[in-house]
């Protein structure tokens, strides 16, 4: 959230002919399967079935070794964008303190971030990453708001943030639920963001305001 107290603050090959193993060549990045041992089954099973059964195999093969069946950089970062899961969400509160070395919290908001694992993601809004825009400026210079642009470029290139853009759904459920809480003095954006997190089903944030705490969900801390 932005508070007016930051402003001043610091086929395999078809088959045809059976043909020995050991005469088969595997191209790289296939994955070799092996055939069906002697004696399987009541008799040779047909072309069809012994296809089916390659292919129940090596995917039992590939989800039990996590190996993939290409090579290609580019299918290797889709494959790992398609593991990852969003489990954190990142709020202005603390992309400010993260990208400003001045900050009383800058410490302890990079210590945060080193908290998200390897095989996890961080999730944003567009809303959040434009007032984040809006406080960098005014509270130090136009240089630092484009770098944290371009920083969060980089982290979502890398597959470790994942910036959401707010839907007219999105927007409908926070006002509603803006219409219900008078208890404190919460803004559009964190309701927004308070809507994608219930949505995503995430409970901790990076934030340092408090307001994720008392919405209900977990405020990090190293």
């Amino acid at each position: 959230m932005y508070h007016s107290a930051y402003e001043g603050g610091d086929d395999h090959d078809a088959r045809g002919t059976r043909r020995p193993s050991s005469s088969r060549s595997t191209a790289a990045g296939d994955l070799q399967v092996r055939a069906d041992p002697p004696g399987f089954g009541s008799g040779p099973p047909r072309r069809g079935a012994r296809i089916r059964q390659r292919s129940v195999r090596q995917q039992s093969v590939v989800r039990a070794r996590g190996l993939r069946l290409t090579g290609c950089e580019h299918r290797a970062q889709r494959d790992r964008r398609h593991r990852l899961r969003p489990l954190k969400f990142a709020d202005t509160s603390w992309w400010a303190a993260w990208s400003l070395p001045r900050d009383s919290r800058h410490l302890e908001a990079l210590e945060m971030f080193a908290l998200v694992g390897d095989h996890e993601q961080v999730l944003t809004t567009n809303l959040v990453v434009g007032e984040t825009w809006t406080l960098l400026r005014r509270r130090d210079s136009h240089r630092t708001a484009v770098s944290y642009i371009d920083r969060v470029g980089v982290l979502a290139s890398a597959a470790k943030l994942v910036v959401h853009a707010v839907t007219a759904e999105d927007e409908s459920r926070a006002w509603g639920w803006l219409r219900r809480h008078d208890e404190r003095r919460y803004s559009f954006v964190d309701a927004t963001s308070f809507q994608v997190m219930r949505a995503r089903r995430l409970r901790e944030a990076l934030a340092f305001d408090n307001d994720f705490a008392a919405a209900g969900f977990v405020e990090m801390r190293p």
